[in-house]
């Protein structure tokens, strides 16, 4: 995850969004311990979550 982010930062990106399923508790706490915030974007009815994560510290 680190080396990804940090790919998106060099290539220029300033946030990275992610999509995970509502209610896997496992998977959204992966995201979170890499700094990953919900930000309340929903789709699909509501079953995915959207995940954001700044990049401009990374550069």
């Amino acid at each position: 995850m680190s080396v990804a982010m940090r790919h998106l930062a060099a290539d220029g990106y300033n946030e990275a969004i992610v999509w995970t399923v509502e209610g896997y508790e496992r998977g959204i706490a992966f995201y979170e311990a890499f700094g990953w915030r919900r930000d309340g974007g929903v789709r699909d009815d509501g079953r995915q979550i959207r995940l954001r994560h700044g990049l401009t510290t990374l550069k």
